[in-house]
């Protein structure tokens, strides 16, 4: 028996484009403030925690992981790559992770993260994911909240109910010691509200952020995943199988007749044994231009204007505004508040800060006129 971090580092992080692609996604871009990649900092978080550590990824970013880590000096000695032949979710994701892990430790504690998170506290994120895999060596699915700062719509919720006891720690245990936090039965999920009924939520109770950080002992995770959708729980088993055999391209046809579904909605909301752990670190998924320039303004990267400006370009009578210009032109605005502009060889994107979340759709509708160049 092991203590085992997966990091999930799939998506492409289509509220960044046009600077995030499918060649670049979102957790290979160098926007951590120390300038290095959101996968190398994830890396070097959790290592201190002496788990074995596997990423799993698309066949095809895996030679990006591993030049991205080489890159910012991290050693990749030991980390174990799983290919998820195509996107399929957290949910599918995980279950082939799994399958693989079982194969050399059935008996595996496992903590999933995320590649692509920004966090301001390594030593309070490496509690609180500890302390969730210490709920979970008891037999049960634990998550991580994070105490809310605000009325945020761009992330879900969970709903807490009574405090339960944090578990002894067993003795021989292979989970690091860390410091002990809070623990609540988990009641249910609260996906992306709107502002008002965010307002709502913390006015009215107990609710957490949903970080999608999560633990289970293997064996745990597998029957939840079998009693949720038995075909998933047989295909990634199979897939898995196949992938250790070299037989890629029939683990490939047989993982793309999945429907994608994401861990949250397949596994935790309908589980009746879930445990959040409440954390207090400053975290963000870095889902959008503002989430990212709210970041670079807290570590000083804004001007006295709290204007941030990469590249070639000015600000003149504005406040709060991102200019990324890397197109290889001069990039100026002039008494327009709150903007954002990203210049790219190949695109030009800009929006009001408020409408950061909605560059999504901009990208659905580049998929749907089938501009693949522009993806």
């Amino acid at each position: 028996m092991g203590y085992h971090i997966v990091i999930l580092a799939g998506g492409s992080g289509t509220r960044l484009w046009p600077l995030s692609r499918k060649r670049i996604p979102k957790h290979l871009l160098p926007i951590h403030p120390a300038g290095i990649t959101l996968l190398s900092s994830t890396v070097m978080r959790v290592r201190p925690l002496g788990a074995e550590i596997a990423v799993i990824t698309a066949a095809s970013q895996v030679e990006a992981c591993r030049e991205a880590l080489r890159e910012d000096g991290v050693d990749a000695q030991g980390i174990r790559f799983i290919v998820e032949p195509d996107a399929r979710g957290t949910g599918p994701a995980l279950g082939l992770a799994m399958a693989h892990i079982a194969r050399d430790d059935p008996e595996a504690i496992v903590s999933s993260v995320h590649a692509d998170h920004y966090i301001d506290d390594d030593d309070a994120y490496c509690d609180a994911v500890v302390n969730a895999a210490r709920v979970a060596q008891q037999g049960g699915l634990a998550t991580v909240g994070v105490v809310p700062t605000g009325p945020a719509t761009g992330f879900g919720y969970i709903s807490c109910g009574k405090e339960v006891s944090l578990p002894d720690m067993p003795e021989h245990s292979m989970l690091p010691l860390r410091k002990g936090l809070a623990v609540f039965q988990a009641e249910h999920f609260i996906e992306k509200p709107s502002h008002e009924a965010a307002a709502a939520l913390l006015a009215s109770g107990h609710v957490l952020w949903n970080t999608g950080l999560f633990a289970w002992k293997l064996s745990t995770f597998q029957k939840a995943l079998f009693d949720a959708d038995e075909r998933i729980a047989g295909t990634v088993a199979d897939v898995a199988a196949l992938q250790r055999e070299g037989r890629d391209e029939e683990a490939r046809e047989a993982y793309q007749k999945l429907v994608p579904v994401a861990v949250d909605p397949l596994i935790m909301e309908r589980a009746t044994n879930l445990s959040v752990v409440e954390a207090a670190f400053h975290w963000s998924d870095m889902g959008s231009w503002s989430d990212l320039r709210s970041i670079w303004e807290q570590v000083g990267r804004s001007d006295a204007a709290g204007n941030i400006i990469t590249g070639d370009g000015l600000v003149h009578d504005a406040t709060g505004c991102f200019v990324h210009a890397s197109g290889g032109r001069f990039v100026a605005v002039i008494g327009a508040d709150d903007v954002v502009v990203i210049d790219m060889e190949d695109a030009v994107l800009v929006l009001s800060s408020e409408h950061a979340q909605k560059v999504k759709h901009i990208v659905e509708r580049l998929q749907q006129d089938r501009r693949e160049e522009l993806l």
